[in-house]
């Protein structure tokens, strides 16, 4: 299958409103319905409780989705009714087939809306405290998020999102599981032919700077993509061998 081609079936499978996808480069998977759902629950034994119940099926694939705190509700497994996989190989349905697929219907349009700003102060306060800590070499390393809720006048079609980010992120995992859609440069891990891959990016600028943005071959980014890599190799090492 031909870039083009690959790049017209994807939107043709997005265009079917899917309720789960994933996508990087060129494979993608999309999923419609739900066969079954499989609630993690909470705690750091989330995924071994849906690894024992996902192992009871005989699904060849499974979409997940994963709360980052584990005592957050919301960590989902979601086989779906009928699963189509898109790749150099082409199209072909590995739960189902081509008569279980909705019509194909135009994307529309992203209603009115605005992002908000809220938590900017705290957010500002967190950093400066982080800096000390750092300053104080309590830690070496701190992340920090910052949420930032964006509000519509109208439903939000989860099918375009999806469209935009497999469009703007090529070189992301696109995903969507249980109405939870986003892209991520970031792998979190891997597993293939008994190579265990993971990929973490690290680094930040100043955006009051734009002579600092695009420069990574400086001695702040080595060392903030060294500590990254440094947690992820002490991570992966009580599992794995080099």
């Amino acid at each position: 299958m031909t870039a083009e081609n690959f790049e017209w079936a994807v939107r043709d499978a997005i265009s079917r409103a899917p309720d789960s996808a994933w996508i990087h480069r060129d494979v993608a998977l999309f999923g419609w319905g739900i066969s079954t759902r499989i609630d993690a629950g909470t705690g750091a034994d989330r995924f071994d409780r849906a690894l024992r119940r996902l192992s009871a099926t005989t699904a060849p694939v499974a979409l997940a989705s994963f709360t980052f705190d584990e005592n957050d509700p919301g960590s989902v497994v979601v086989i779906p009714r009928v699963l189509m996989k898109i790749d150099t190989e082409g199209t072909r349905f590995l739960i189902g087939d081509p008569s279980d697929l909705p019509p194909a219907a135009p994307l529309t349009v992203l209603p009115d809306g605005s992002v908000g700003d809220d938590g900017l102060e705290v957010w500002m306060r967190l950093v400066g405290e982080a800096l000390d800590a750092i300053r104080e070499r309590v830690v070496e390393k701190v992340v920090l998020s910052r949420r930032l809720p964006a509000r519509f006048e109208g439903q939000l079609p989860t099918h375009l999102v999806l469209s935009n980010l497999a469009r703007n992120e090529r070189g992301s995992h696109t995903f969507l599981v249980d109405g939870f859609v986003g892209s991520s440069p970031e792998l979190l891990v891997s597993l293939a032919g008994g190579k265990v891959r993971s990929i973490s990016l690290a680094g930040s600028a100043d955006p009051g700077d734009p002579g600092s943005a695009g420069f990574f071959d400086t001695e702040k980014m080595t060392r903030e993509h060294a500590l990254a890599a440094d947690s992820v190799d002490t991570a992966l090492a009580l599992f794995c061998t080099r």
